[in-house]
């Protein structure tokens, strides 16, 4: 499987995400079908949310068991010049609850 080549910025906001999720990881890894919650809010406008980046770090911290239990996205964009974050949220498809991250 080819791997994707990512911007010293993508691979700096996802160190800095996984530093924070590895507190608030479960006992075990999600292992269930999933829907993700994603609000970002950035200091300046950008492009599409490459939400990507983000069950691939959920991945890495041992948030979720793998990639492919993502089966429902919801993906929200704003502007927050002073409090740029990523929440998260993650739940059984249908529903939103689960574990939440912010300030990555």
């Amino acid at each position: 499987m080819p791997q994707l080549v990512r911007s010293a910025d993508a691979r700096s906001w996802q160190n800095a995400a996984l530093s924070q999720l590895l507190n608030r990881r479960p006992l075990r890894p999600l292992a269930r079908e999933l829907a993700l919650d994603c609000q970002v809010w950035h200091r300046r406008l950008l492009g599409e949310i490459d939400d990507s980046l983000i069950v691939d770090v959920l991945e890495r911290a041992a948030i979720i068991a793998g990639a492919r239990l993502v089966v429902e996205r919801h993906l929200y964009a704003g502007l927050d010049l002073e409090a740029p974050r990523v929440v998260v949220r993650l739940a059984s498809p249908g529903g939103i609850a689960a574990v939440e991250g912010d300030r990555a």
